[in-house]
């Protein structure tokens, strides 16, 4: 078979798997391979890295597959989703279940391991539709957190 033809059956594969839904356990190693990108390089190159299809870690058109993160204060840092904007405040807003969404995160990477199903009321960021969404936060340095987040 000619070497090209590998290639792309090989390119075609990882398509085929991002396109797949995303287990939480697939979250949990997201999440993991978006702290090591955030660990080996500066933020601003993190921020970046992340926002690359082919990281991984974003696919806007399936699954709606980002990162977001914020300050303990609720200030966010970066959103790739584009629902938030850097410095934009959101110790406001509610998660789902009616808890502030800031403190839902903070407790949950805190207490378990960041991982949480919003169930039905959480728009998709490009199609809209209302259905679960899928998360996998951690803190990443004093007082930041960072979230994975898909509609599987």
């Amino acid at each position: 078979m000619p070497f090209r033809a590998v290639v792309l059956g090989i390119g075609m594969l990882g398509l085929a798997a991002n396109a797949a839904a995303l287990s939480p356990d697939d979250m949990g190693q997201l999440r993991d391979k978006a702290l090591t990108i955030l660990a080996n390089n500066s933020l601003d190159t993190a921020i970046a890295k992340m926002k690359k299809p082919q990281t991984g870690l974003m696919n806007m058109d399936g699954p709606g597959l980002h990162t977001w993160a914020f300050k303990a204060s609720g200030e966010v840092i970066w959103d790739h989703s584009g629902q938030t904007t850097p410095g934009m405040n959101i110790s406001s807003l509610t998660a789902p279940d009616g808890e502030a969404l800031v403190d839902k995160v903070k407790t949950e990477v805190r207490n378990d391991d960041g991982r949480m199903i919003w169930e039905g009321v959480v728009p998709h960021p490009v199609t809209g539709e209302m259905k679960p969404a899928h998360l996998a936060c951690a803190s990443f340095a004093a007082k930041k957190y960072m979230c994975v987040m898909a509609w599987p």
